[in-house]
């Protein structure tokens, strides 16, 4: 209960960044399990509490060791993009919300891949949105004055956002689709395949690179199957064609 209620108040949450994510998600994962509305409202009120106090521009919590604001100089950690869209996805799975995909998305396609290298094989310890200088003595937090923090290298000690850095990918395609009673619900975006004894869903058109995918749907049952699309934070003018032709849709909270 002391948890619950430090989750609920209203005070300055300032936890450490990966201590917090890991507890926050507690409460939704026994929503789950338990349907217990004080749990959902837990978690939920603690993640609004870190978007409105500690949210940087691409989409992850500040956290150069502990939440710590979101003023222009912020960063940070690796740890942290990797544990924030891990736990926000057990929100999207309690809730259906497709707030929770939107945070999920905007945190892989910016934050990850802002603080990783193109051919993946190094990272930064901390990022920031306004780095501009990437350089082993430019780490511009003060605990860190003049270290390799905020440069691209292969190895950093400790080890903990090298190792953790791996399970961003996993997180977005591990939540990329939910099934309902009576729905399969595309939540996030590219090129996969969803399967079971029901329905067929074949996505491709390269997305992310492209603001448009195409799914190939096949009914295995024969039976009407509800599927659900998550309509994007971003996106100004969702439209839908089947076979080639417009399609109207209803929008659907």
């Amino acid at each position: 209960s002391e948890t619950l209620e430090k989750l609920t108040g209203n005070t300055y949450i300032h936890d450490h960044g990966v201590t917090f994510n890991e507890i926050a998600k507690i409460p939704a994962i026994m929503y789950i399990y338990t349907g217990k509305k004080e749990y959902l409202y837990a978690a939920e009120q603690a993640y609004k509490r870190v978007d409105e106090f500690h949210m940087l521009p691409d989409g992850v919590h500040s956290s150069s060791e502990a939440l710590c604001g979101k003023e222009t100089f912020r960063a940070h950690e690796s740890c942290d993009i990797a544990d924030f869209t891990w736990s926000i996805g057990y929100l999207l799975e309690a809730t259906g919300k497709g707030e929770y995909a939107d945070k999920i998305e905007r945190a892989v396609f910016n934050a990850f891949f802002g603080a990783s290298a193109k051919n993946f094989k190094a990272i930064e310890y901390l990022s920031s949105v306004n780095q501009v200088v990437c350089a082993r003595n430019s780490t511009h937090i003060k605990a860190w004055t003049d270290t390799p923090r905020m440069a691209f290298a292969p190895h950093h000690y400790p080890e903990c956002c090298v190792g953790n850095i791996g399970r961003v990918i996993p997180n977005y395609i591990l939540r990329m689709y939910q099934k309902t009673e009576n729905a399969v619900v595309l939540s996030l975006y590219g090129d996969s395949k969803f399967e079971d004894e029901e329905i067929k869903i074949i996505q491709s058109g390269n997305y992310p690179y492209k603001p448009e995918t195409e799914l190939n749907i096949c009914l295995k049952s024969g039976e009407k199957k509800a599927l659900k699309l998550r309509i994007p934070e971003w996106s100004e003018n969702t439209e839908i064609f089947i076979d080639g032709k417009k399609a109207d849709f209803e929008e659907v909270n």
